[in-house]
């Protein structure tokens, strides 16, 4: 009874999340002219490279941060709000994903893009306590559903996702590393952290702590990325 009565709080309390306001036109047509002009640059580096792309020592981001809303129906149509991005990890960081994903190509590695992920949570995930682990289980299998249908849709490339809590690969064998969420935020999008402890926890620009990161990667084309996430409530 106790376990019923805590989902039944997570619910109410992810229920309240308000819907995050929709970007202006304005930003809209500047999005989209920008998602043209990256889709057709790499478009152009895989035709002039045989599909595998210079990579920039620096990463790069190929679309800044969005914001999806959807409906969870099986939830009691709970309200969940997640944010995304696209980059290109840049040299130096594939030198780390080549250790986290050992048996991928270079071809799969000069074209994989990571997606970081931010849910936002209805409590602070700095606590830990009875609600905001139920919240992590909950995000947690919230994501491996996500990775799983994004999987199924790109199945002509390549996908995985880290775990949060451990760092390792969900689909793929086990390098000699792991990919730290927080770092990775810190590292592709200059978010702040703070030290909780012995974890370090990042401060989302809107949500402070009461985000659940998580990370994405694909050597799918971007505008192929796009089209999946413009039309993610059909997913």
């Amino acid at each position: 009874m106790e376990i019923l009565h805590s989902n039944k709080n997570l619910l109410n309390n992810l229920n309240s999340v308000k819907d995050v306001t929709p970007y202006r036109n304005q930003q809209r047509q500047c999005q989209q002219q920008n998602r043209t002009q990256v889709c057709q640059k790499e478009q152009q580096n895989q035709n002039n490279s045989k599909n595998v792309v210079s990579i920039s020592k620096r990463p790069e981001v190929l679309s800044p941060p969005k914001v999806i809303n959807y409906t969870k129906e099986n939830y009691n149509n709970i309200n969940l709000n997640f944010q995304f991005s696209i980059h290109r990890p840049g040299k130096f960081l594939n030198r780390d994903l080549k250790l986290i994903f050992p048996n991928i190509g270079e071809e799969v590695l000069s074209n994989l893009k990571i997606l970081p992920i931010f849910f936002k949570a209805s409590v602070d995930l700095v606590a830990v306590n009875e609600r905001s682990n139920l919240e992590r289980n909950f995000f947690l299998e919230e994501i491996l559903a996500i990775a799983a249908k994004l999987k199924k849709v790109l199945n002509n490339y390549f996908l995985d996702l880290t775990d949060p809590a451990s760092g390792y690969p969900v689909y793929s064998d086990r390098g000699c590393s792991l990919y730290p969420d927080v770092d990775g935020s810190v590292r592709l999008l200059k978010y702040d952290c703070i030290q909780a402890g012995c974890c370090r926890v990042i401060v989302h620009p809107q949500w402070g702590t009461k985000n659940y990161p998580c990370s994405i990667f694909t050597d799918a084309p971007v505008d192929v990325i796009f089209n999946i996430f413009d039309n993610f409530h059909q997913l």
